[in-house]
């Protein structure tokens, strides 16, 4: 065994706690209230309470973590208020505009001020992510019986696309980073193989 074998074999016991926690944040796909208990306790044993994160940064953390698995959004948003409620912090610079936009409309509270001009552009932003019965709402639920409805409808239009900055990652390598078509959400964030198997 080399070297770096023993330190890895040493460290990762180390640091289990960090890395479940982490794991369980990041793979979450849950929407049941006592789960996500036990997530935040996680979070808050694990991560905090040890001063391994102060309880602004996990919310930063939470509030981006979201955009890369936001079928569970809602999922997020309960562990951020339960860590935001117990902790109340003031001022949170690096939070995602969406959580400083949810925060304002729940509790009346800026964390970000630099954010806040682009309040005017969040409107119809909501924490349920797409409306009820359309193509994308389908697609994050899987439900393939209303995607094919949806794609058989006469006014289907196959390059419509989704305009959204504040709840989708940014897509870096093109220069309008807030549109997706239809598709992309499908194959990237929700990849249901349902999806390719239907007739």
């Amino acid at each position: 065994m080399s070297d770096i074998d023993l330190e890895y074999d040493k460290l990762m016991p180390m640091y289990q706690d960090y890395h479940d926690t982490y794991t369980a944040l990041y793979r979450l796909h849950t929407y049941d209230e006592d789960e996500l208990l036990q997530i935040y306790q996680m979070v808050k044993t694990n991560l905090i309470d040890k001063n391994v994160f102060m309880p602004y940064q996990i919310l930063e953390q939470i509030s981006k973590i979201f955009k890369y698995n936001n079928r569970y959004l809602k999922s997020y948003w309960f562990i951020f208020k339960k860590i935001y409620e117990e902790y109340k912090p003031e001022k949170i610079d690096n939070i995602s505009t969406a959580f400083n936009y949810f925060v304002y409309q729940e509790y009346g509270t800026i964390l970000s001020f630099r954010k806040k001009p682009r309040f005017k552009y969040m409107d119809n932003l909501s924490i349920n992510i797409h409306e009820e019965n359309n193509i994308f709402s389908a697609i994050m639920y899987d439900d393939v019986k209303s995607f094919i409805g949806f794609t058989q409808n006469d006014n289907f239009n196959e390059s419509q696309q989704l305009c959204t900055r504040y709840l989708y990652p940014h897509k870096k390598y093109q220069r309008q980073s807030d549109v997706y078509s239809f598709i992309e959400p499908y194959c990237y964030l929700y990849p249901q193989m349902d999806f390719f198997f239907f007739d």
